[in-house]
């Protein structure tokens, strides 16, 4: 039950909360251009413009590149993981 309430939780706060801001600033820190966020995601990069540019995308659209942001953001880096 409480992994069903955070999902929904997490899938709020990236419906809600995740802007088209976020998504070009995180591309930026990572160093991606919309073709790689487009493989990385399953998003196409016409949807990723459109998205950028303020225009509404589906709900599955943002989800998508909100987690695969999200995740990859926050996953730690492999150097993170041998503890150097």
């Amino acid at each position: 039950m409480a992994s069903l309430a955070m999902k929904i939780t997490l899938e709020r706060i990236a419906l809600y909360q995740f802007t088209p801001q976020h998504c070009s600033q995180a591309r930026d820190m990572l160093g991606w251009d919309m073709d790689q966020l487009s493989r990385e995601s399953a998003v196409s990069v016409q949807a990723i413009q459109r998205f950028e540019a303020g225009y509404e995308v589906r709900d599955v659209t943002r989800l998508a590149l909100a987690f695969c942001l999200c995740l990859l953001y926050t996953s730690p880096s492999p150097r993170d993981q041998r503890g150097s």
